[in-house]
């Protein structure tokens, strides 16, 4: 199975990038540092993780892509994305993007990876550290579950180390409750 990894470049996504190492038969796209055109990359891949920082719009492209588009995965790429064996969306807002377009996938709600989402969403006692752990286990229990279906990734992490954590860790807790999976059928 050829997978692409579409990641842009952003430090405060960098927790991602162990995802990257889980898979033989990858791409991984972080910018556009070469000539890319992504919905053909897309089409001739069989799963799609991409991850970021996103809207329930699509995956942001921070200004790593050349073609001028706020987003490097949005509406236009839905149909092929549809056609995919397997998706898999972390960002903030992925569900709201694969549920309105009716994407199979195991994705994020919102996410949060750093103090000032934490206050966004009005978690007021949350350190730096707390953040790290969260994000730091979210990352190694994901890896461990990522290679199978995505209808088993979500039972998976359900019984995961991150599950324990988010009994005593409040960004832990907020992320683990809003995973999902979309249109299944």
């Amino acid at each position: 199975m050829k997978t692409l990894i579409l990641h842009p470049l952003d430090q405060s996504t960098d927790f991602l990038l162990p995802i990257h190492d889980e898979f033989d038969n990858s791409t991984v796209i972080r910018s556009s540092d070469f000539d890319t055109d992504i919905p053909e990359e897309i089409k001739t891949h069989d799963s799609i993780i991409a991850m970021g920082h996103g809207s329930p719009s699509g995956l942001f492209s921070v200004g790593q892509f050349h073609s001028g588009r706020t987003f490097v995965l949005d509406q236009r790429e839905t149909e092929i994305l549809r056609s995919k064996s397997k998706n898999i969306f972390i960002w903030c807002y992925a569900y709201e993007f694969a549920n309105k377009y009716k994407i199979p996938c195991f994705c994020t709600n919102m996410f949060i990876s750093e103090v000032p989402e934490a206050y966004y969403m009005e978690l007021k006692q949350v350190s730096a550290l707390m953040v790290e752990e969260s994000n730091t286990c979210f990352v190694r229990e994901l890896s461990s579950c990522i290679h199978l279906p995505i209808e088993e990734i979500k039972d998976c992490l359900m019984k995961s180390e991150y599950a324990k954590l988010s009994q005593k860790n409040p960004v832990a807790a907020f992320n683990f409750e809003r995973f999902h999976l979309v249109n299944l059928n």
